[in-house]
Formats: C-alpha cells, structure tokens, sequence
C-alpha cells in the first residue's frame, strides 16, 4: 500500500471529503488529489501537514506503523483515558486550526495551571 493509498484510506475512513482534507491540512485539493493517486509525492512537511489533518501519525502514512480498527495514533490514544479526558481531546481536536491567540490563552491558562498544581504538591 502506498502513501496516497493510506491518505485516500483514512480520509473516507474518517468520511472526509478532498476539500475538507484540504481545509485541515493547508493543502490544495489538486494536489491532495494527485497524492492520492500516486502521481506526487509529499514532502515530509506536506506528509505532515496531512497527517495532522487526518489526526494519523506521519508512521502510519508512510506504513511503519500499523493501526487496528477503532485505534488511534500513538500520540493521541484514548483507550485508557478518562470520559472527561475524551471529552477535552475531542474539542481539541481542531487546535492547530485555531486562531493564534487563542491557542496562547489555552496553552498560557495551562501552564499556570501546572504551576499552581506544582506548587501545591510541594
């Protein structure tokens, strides 16, 4: 199986259509296209891109890792999660699509927040 094969795969997988693969990734829908049809070949930036957009790991892409039905990639496995952690992961799906200051809000509220945990367990 191919890159383009496991792109084209984990996008009807995940019933994503060119343009919303597209939208995600920063990618054009031509170009996409062409991967998908192996008549390109990604950079490992663009391979990147795309896989953020599919929510993959770029390993999974180029068919050094496998992934079981229903898995997700390794650095955002849910299958020992809490209900709640689920939860939160799945509003932050979209966070690199996110307007710059807001991912600052987020990422600026949750290091106060380490520092204040830190600083109570002391």
């Amino acid at each position: 199986m191919t890159v383009g094969d496991r792109i084209k795969e984990q996008r009807k997988e995940k019933k994503f259509t060119l343009r919303k693969l597209s939208e995600r990734s920063g990618i054009s829908i031509s170009y996409l296209s062409d991967i998908e049809q192996n008549r390109r070949r990604p950079s490992l930036d663009r391979l990147t891109d795309i896989a953020l957009g599919l929510g993959v790991s770029v390993s999974y892409l180029l068919g050094e890792q496998t992934m079981d039905a229903g898995s997700e990639p390794e650095y955002y496995s849910l299958a020992d999660k809490s209900v709640h952690f689920r939860e939160v992961l799945e509003k932050l799906d979209d966070f690199d699509f996110w307007e710059e200051k807001d991912q600052e809000e987020l990422l600026t509220y949750l290091q106060i927040k380490k520092k204040i945990r830190d600083s109570d367990s002391s």
